[in-house]
């Protein structure tokens, strides 16, 4: 069911009620999360490096929340909002999220609560600022991810793979079935699309840090 009939019928000014949408993405995924019966803390301040923190048994993640009231793509940058408030003509400070900001990403639909739930190693390794919904889809309702007992998973939920040697991640990826010779692959999010032409340059390593990814989430119930 969509909420969008009732979009702004109160008719508030448009810079507030932008504003305003982004704190009710905020309490959707908060409440979201509470349903799966995770711990959330919530920010007390409001440029705090990321929304909240979300305790999954004992485990404990920072979290980046994004909301939209479409349907096409979900922000996953960050500093978006300075100095373009006050002078159009400064330069942005807008960059991709990364490991920096949080430990995850979660985005949301604000017009039905839909929520992607996604590792923000995911997001620093495309290097993007945006990604459209479609190529989401693996990542959509994945809340189970924070309490996989998976060994080749468990202990890398907070820290990503990334930072294992090249070792270490090729033995994680075989275990999984994970054919290594992806790694000398390009990225792309649909490779059975023919029509979509963007592919990722990345290194060996990334290539397969990203399959790794990938492969977790669509193993989740």
């Amino acid at each position: 069911m969509s909420w969008s009939h009732t979009l702004n019928i109160a008719n508030l000014p448009k810079g507030s009620y932008r504003s305003i949408a982004g704190y009710a993405s905020e309490s959707l995924v908060v409440g979201r999360a509470m349903l799966c019966g995770y711990i959330i803390f919530v920010k007390a301040w409001r440029d705090s490096k990321y929304d909240a923190v979300l305790d999954a048994n004992g485990s404990l993640f920072r979290i980046e929340i994004k909301g939209t009231a479409g349907t096409s793509t979900i922000s996953t940058s960050s500093g978006g909002r300075s100095g373009e408030q006050i002078n159009r003509a400064a330069k942005s400070r807008e960059f991709p999220l990364s490991k920096v900001d949080c430990d995850w990403l979660i985005a949301t639909t604000s017009m039905d609560s839909q929520c992607w739930v996604i590792p923000i190693e995911f997001v620093e390794i495309l290097g993007v600022k945006s990604i459209k919904i479609p190529h989401l889809e693996i990542f959509k309702e994945k809340w189970s991810v924070f309490v996989t007992q998976d060994p080749n998973v468990k202990p890398y939920l907070k820290s990503g793979f990334r930072d294992l040697d090249d070792v270490k991640i090729q033995k994680i990826a075989n275990s999984m079935g994970i054919d290594l010779a992806i790694a000398s692959e390009k990225y792309s999010f649909d490779p059975s699309n023919k029509r979509l032409k963007k592919k990722y340059e990345m290194t060996p390593k990334d290539r397969l840090v990203i399959a790794i990814w990938e492969k977790i989430f669509r193993d989740l119930p």
